[in-house]
């Protein structure tokens, strides 16, 4: 018996060996000095306990857990992390010292969603990145998610929120069904709020964010009258500026009704034209210097377009030229019916603009009318 007990004690001092300066060593004869336990394997892994922790703060499982304990949670009880976790002191954490707390977010902000690269083509593969801001997040976790559109699949990788502001970064791959513009909808669940993001639109701005555009063109073409129903590609402003903004497939644009021939000339009207490729709603209340105008709901299929107002004054004004006498104008009357500016507010697949137009015709240093130029400018800001 005691040569039993002797042989099962040595066997055990051989696979436990204590070094002068008391560390152990597992597997190895000379534990590193540093190290009060030294294990070493080539084909063995430390397997830690296996514990299935209800919540983040459960010291009922594991009675008066030690600061710094380390447990493997197997994720089958209340904390669904499954992985390795620590106690803090009064919480457990990923080893990273993420918080484990599920993730709530205040807002999250899919009408500000980008997709990078912005456009994508009909069959031709296709890989990016679609960001989601939010505001409020608890620094919490958040699950993986998977989400397929028109042949894209938006795939976000298990994480934790940032304490505050952050953003929800999806990788996008596929072979797209349809071409941008047309929208391509994802709808996002996180942090206990759900949105639709659409994407896939040309010519998107940042909320905040404002474009300028300026642009000139002849001033002696225009036809249609009033309340034009006309599309001659000559009375278009893009025909000479071909720059011209185009929100998510809607380009503002400037059509010219008449040519420009006296001063109180109603000669031009703002007008939307939907170049999207597919079917458009807009909203729009516009208000200028002499009147306004509005309409919701408005349904534009591709090609189709909607005059914004009746027609906007913009003459010649005074007329006058460096060879002109130089007077004072004291009288303001004279100045009714020369030029308007226009304000519109539009709405694009819930996204607010405010669109500026602001155009004079400049006589080109002459009293003559049949060398006039138009000179436009517009301001688009995006509001929401």
């Amino acid at each position: 018996m005691k040569k039993k007990l002797f042989l099962l004690g040595f066997g055990i001092i051989s696979s436990y060996l204590l070094s002068q300066n008391g560390g152990v060593g597992i597997g190895t004869t000379s534990p590193d000095a540093s190290a009060i336990l030294d294990i070493n394997s080539t084909n063995k892994g430390v397997l830690a306990p296996r514990i299935a922790l209800t919540s983040t703060t459960d010291t009922t499982t594991i009675p008066s857990p030690a600061t710094g304990l380390l447990v493997y949670n197997t994720g089958t009880a209340g904390l669904s992390f499954a992985g390795y976790v620590f106690w803090n002191g009064s919480e457990w954490r990923s080893l990273n010292n993420s918080s484990l707390t599920i993730g709530t977010i205040g807002n999250l902000l899919c009408s500000n969603a980008t997709l990078s690269p912005e456009t994508y083509t009909q069959n031709v593969p296709y890989s990016g990145t679609l960001t989601i801001p939010y505001t409020g997040g608890n620094g919490g976790t958040y699950p993986s998610q998977i989400i397929s559109s028109n042949g894209l699949t938006a795939t976000l990788q298990a994480g934790n929120l940032a304490t505050g502001t952050g953003n929800l970064i999806y990788n996008v791959s596929g072979t797209p069904t349809v071409s941008s513009p047309t929208v391509t909808n994802f709808t996002i669940n996180a942090g206990g709020k759900t949105c639709t993001a659409s994407v896939g639109i040309k010519n998107t701005i940042g909320v905040g964010s404002e474009i300028y555009w300026y642009g000139t063109a002849p001033a002696n073409v225009g036809s249609g009258g009033l309340n034009a129903t006309t599309t001659v590609p000559q009375n278009y402003m893009s025909y000479y500026a071909p720059d011209m903004p185009v929100i998510e497939g809607v380009r503002l644009d400037i059509y010219f009704i008449d040519n420009v021939t006296a001063s109180g000339t109603v000669s031009e009207m703002i007008r939307l034209v939907n170049v999207s490729g597919a079917n458009v709603k807009v909203n729009f209340s516009l208000l200028s210097s002499f009147n306004s105008f509005g309409a919701s709901n408005v349904w534009l299929g591709n090609g189709q377009f909607i005059n914004l107002d009746n027609g906007n004054y913009n003459g010649d004004g005074l007329n006058m030229t460096t060879s002109s006498t130089p007077q004072s104008i004291p009288d303001t009357t004279i100045l009714e019916f020369q030029n308007e500016i226009t304000t519109v507010h539009l709405t694009i697949n819930g996204h607010w603009y405010r669109a500026e137009f602001f155009t004079v015709i400049d006589n080109n240093n002459t009293t003559a009318t049949n060398d006039d130029i138009r000179r436009a400018g517009i301001v688009i800001k995006r509001l929401k």
